[in-house]
């Protein structure tokens, strides 16, 4: 970090974590299928600011992560129930390759108004799968014995996660 003054700060961080890989037991067959440890680099770098005499406080910061082995849910083959002529899928959970997320948040308070404090937020995100060539079919498609059971979605944004979000209180 870096104290430009007394009301501005600046900083810069690089973290590093792991989450632990996972086995499960198909309960119907035996079959265990197994997810590798997903991996997280993250970077941000960021101001922390007091202004109008200390009434209002505004931090803001950019941020970067990369994930290897991103765990989610997957479409693995039943080898039991798969025939010569029906391959049958089960969900299980796995990984995609590299994801990443990236974008800029802000928060902030504001007390300057006597017996009021406002409070407010926001962020804008993209998180995409950087490559995931297999991923499998939506749950919307319903269709597990189909032909096609896994689509490329490499350059597409993560399901649920949002691009805009925001919050103000008052107190």
């Amino acid at each position: 970090s870096y104290k430009f003054n007394d009301d501005l700060t600046g900083y810069f961080s690089y973290s590093y974590g792991e989450k632990a890989g996972i086995s499960q037991i198909n309960p119907g067959n035996g079959q265990s299928f197994l997810a590798k440890p997903e991996q997280v680099s993250a970077f941000e770098l960021g101001l922390k600011s007091a202004l109008l005499d200390k009434t209002l406080i505004v931090n803001a910061d950019l941020f970067l992560s990369r994930i290897k082995n991103y765990q989610q849910t997957l479409q693995v083959i039943d080898t039991v129930r798969s025939t010569p002529t029906s391959t049958v899928y089960v969900a299980a959970t796995g990984n995609a390759p590299l994801v990443q997320t990236r974008g800029l948040e802000f928060d902030g308070v504001y007390s300057g108004i006597e017996h009021t404090t406002l409070r407010f937020s926001g962020a804008y995100t993209e998180a995409i799968y950087k490559k995931f060539p297999n991923s499998p079919q939506p749950a919307e498609n319903n269709d597990l014995t189909s032909t096609q059971p896994f689509q490329d979605v490499s350059g597409r944004t993560i399901a649920g996660a949002p691009r805009f979000t925001y919050n103000l209180g008052i107190d």
